[in-house]
């Protein structure tokens, strides 16, 4: 006998208990999270689907059914709304600065990064995030394991940087701990967003978000001539 009462060990349990449960880093499925901001999407149907806006502060997560789906469609409406630079690490295409800059987004603020490898894009945007200076960081991965986004989220914790991770749906892990998971798919005339996951609130049935013509072509994506915005 150890001389420890079983109601003293259930009381000990309690405390652990209460004292994981005041963990602020401790996400409830069902209760809202607070996030330290919101950035305006680019129509109110996805508005309402991401709870009010984009998050940050969080990670979030963009399956593609191909590169050029429409995914920037639905993100510069962000890119022109951050306050701070703009990283794109590891982009398919090289974006194209005059279709940018007529979408509103400064380009003098746009940091363009292509790393060797996924893991120094991963590195890189994880000191650009500890950083505190930027307003965005937007990488591109082949896959994404949940640690990695564990990682990328405790880089952004505490900050107001918009965060998105672009990865092919094939390379989306089952589960993620990103606070936002989204699968978009290329239609005829815009992106069909399925909400996936989102913190404090239910995923969405599939919607279409229609093209903007001349600013961002989904399919169009790397023929600036066609309205995309990006050059191979």
């Amino acid at each position: 006998m150890n001389g420890v009462q079983p109601e003293d060990r259930g009381a000990a349990h309690c405390r652990s208990l209460d004292r994981l449960l005041d963990d602020a880093r401790l996400w409830r499925g069902s209760s809202p999270v607070s996030v330290a901001s919101r950035l305006p999407a680019a129509t109110p149907q996805l508005e309402a689907a991401l709870g009010g806006g984009w998050p940050c502060g969080v990670v979030c997560e963009l399956a593609l059914s191909e590169p050029g789906c429409g995914e920037l469609t639905l993100l510069l409406p962000v890119l022109r709304e951050v306050q701070g630079p703009t990283a794109w690490i590891a982009p398919p295409h090289v974006p194209h600065p005059s279709a940018l800059a007529a979408a509103g987004v400064a380009i003098k603020d746009t940091l363009l990064i292509e790393p060797a490898t996924p893991a120094q894009a991963q590195w890189a945007a994880e000191q650009l995030l500890r950083s505190g200076v930027y307003g965005a960081v937007l990488l591109w991965l082949p896959t994404v394991s949940p640690r990695a986004v564990r990682r990328l989220q405790l880089a952004a914790q505490g900050s107001a940087a918009f965060v998105a991770i672009l990865v092919p749906d094939a390379g989306s892990a089952l589960t993620s701990p990103a606070a936002l998971r989204m699968a978009l798919t290329a239609g005829a005339h815009g992106v069909r967003v399925t909400v996936r996951k989102r913190r404090g609130g239910r995923p969405s049935p599939p919607f279409m978000v229609e093209y903007r013509a001349g600013v961002m072509a989904g399919p169009a994506f790397a023929d600036a001539g066609a309205g995309g915005i990006a050059a191979n």
